[in-house]
């Protein structure tokens, strides 16, 4: 089983990224693209991630 750090890092990173794109996008693309990263992390924190069985 992979560890809680290295799942929960790139979860608040694309977390935080789709924080600060909300903040400063003028138009829909952005807005879409931050939707996407804030799906992204939510999947990532959500699912819980397992090394297949040898």
């Amino acid at each position: 089983m992979i560890g809680r750090r290295r799942t929960l890092l790139p979860g608040l990173v694309c977390a935080g990224l789709s924080a600060v794109l909300f903040l400063v996008a003028h138009d829909v693309g952005p807005l879409i693209a931050a939707r996407l990263l804030s799906g992204l992390s939510a999947g990532v924190f959500g699912v819980p991630v397992r090394r297949p069985a040898a």
